[in-house]
């Protein structure tokens, strides 16, 4: 899953690789769970940082609502990556870095 902010400023998605190599403009989609709409279509630009991951720059255009949206990465009609994008805030909350979740264990001993 794939978590964006909602702005129009250039941001930046590791997006996974399926292992194939694209030739030709990267297009990214991007189609509402909600209304089945496709507010975003744009072509991509591949940073080739990551043998695992597709690193691309893109901007969401104004006024895309926040939700899910069911993402799509291909190049030439060739799928390369498909998968879930929330963009905006999550339901757990404003999406801001990571997240650690450490629950502090206490043992007693007895003895006898």
């Amino acid at each position: 899953m794939i978590y964006l902010e909602n702005t129009t400023f250039a941001q930046a998605a590791f997006i996974p690789r399926n292992g194939d190599a694209p030739t030709g403009t990267i297009t990214l989609t991007a189609r509402s769970t909600v209304d089945l709409t496709t507010p975003l279509r744009a072509d991509v630009l591949d940073l080739k940082v990551s043998r695992l991951y597709f690193d691309v720059s893109f901007r969401l255009p104004a006024g895309m609502a926040d939700g899910e949206y069911r993402y799509e990465l291909a190049a030439d009609g060739k799928v390369l990556s498909e998968g879930l994008m929330i963009v905006g805030v999550s339901p757990l909350g404003p999406v801001t870095g990571v997240r650690e979740y450490v629950k502090e264990t206490t043992y007693k001993q007895y003895n006898g």
